[in-house]
């Protein structure tokens, strides 16, 4: 029912591109090569998928093929006994791993990222340090109500029937993002108004639903201030089930920087119109986030009326 199959995907066109109201008022001169880091470590497994690219400067093209930086030099050091391994750029991924089997990460362990490249003729070097989460997280199946019911069905006191997740959190992790992709989606599956009660789409205009039907089959959820103890549960409302047909729902226990990262790295412009940079906990020449979590997943099913 479950796996710890790990899927999380940060977007970083922000860095690449410009986008939205051309507020500000910057060009080439502007420049600085920087290091993009996505990374996250899990503890169990050895260190993968850590993705290193870089920026580009605004209004130049972009070669796609020089994104990434295979020829970076990557470490990664365990804090307790400075124990260090080089990672190895795969072609496939496009990401750098440990190719060893001698190196697993551990829960409650301090890490630190090191990278080293040339962008643009520029040497740069960027580190960043990351605490994972403590042992303790899990998904709770054996006491999960149900993993299916009828969408937008209601309790018996005529309160909705919600999908919930319960939960044993990590000793010292407040902050738990939630990953929900609908399978089966389709303009098929797609659950259409009147029944659908956040939507107001009509079977008629299924075209709507073609349109952005991959942006539609992805939710997200974040829990703040968890306790570190004791059973925690969260329920799914349904207004993140837009499809009829199976949901996998990922949950993640984040370190502080994968939580700060998530909660700010949308959010680059304040209420008075002054931009801002996400909370990246990198120092040098980088921008990113380079963190460690704790991933569960469980599975539930939307039926038909």
């Amino acid at each position: 029912m479950k796996t710890t199959t790990f899927l999380l995907s940060i977007l970083f066109a922000g860095f690449f591109i410009s986008c939205g109201e051309a507020e500000l008022d910057l060009d080439s001169s502007d420049y600085d090569p920087k290091i993009v880091v996505e990374g996250y470590l899990i503890p169990g497994q050895t260190p993968s998928n850590i993705r290193i690219s870089r920026n580009f400067p605004l209004n130049k093209p972009i070669d796609l093929t020089s994104v990434s930086l295979p020829a970076a030099m990557v470490l990664i050091t365990r804090q307790t006994d400075n124990r260090q391994i080089n990672l190895t750029y795969d072609p496939l991924t496009m990401s750098y791993r440990y190719a060893g089997t001698d190196f697993v990460t551990d829960h409650a362990t301090s890490y630190q990222l090191t990278v080293s490249a040339v962008i643009d003729g520029k040497p740069v070097t960027a580190s960043a340090s990351t605490t994972t989460p403590s042992a303790g997280f899990s998904i709770l199946d054996s006491v999960i109500p149900t993993n299916h019911l009828s969408y937008s069905a209601q309790s018996p006191d005529g309160t909705d029937s919600v999908f919930s997740i319960p939960f044993s959190p990590s000793s010292g992790i407040d902050f738990y993002a939630l990953s929900i992709t609908a399978q089966d989606a389709s303009i098929r599956s797609f659950i259409y108004s009147p029944v659908n009660r956040y939507e107001d789409i009509a079977e008629k205009d299924s075209s709507k639903v073609r349109e952005d039907l991959n942006f539609r089959k992805y939710q997200s959820d974040a829990i703040l201030n968890v306790p570190g103890s004791g059973l925690q549960k969260r329920d799914l409302e349904w207004f993140y089930f837009q499809f009829y047909g199976r949901y996998r729902i990922i949950m993640y226990a984040m370190d502080v920087n994968a939580k700060n990262y998530f909660l700010t790295h949308k959010d680059v412009q304040d209420f008075d119109g002054n931009f801002v940079e996400p909370r990246m906990a990198i120092e040098g020449d980088g921008i990113g986030v380079f963190g460690s979590v704790i991933a569960d997943t469980v599975y539930f099913n939307v039926l038909r009326p």
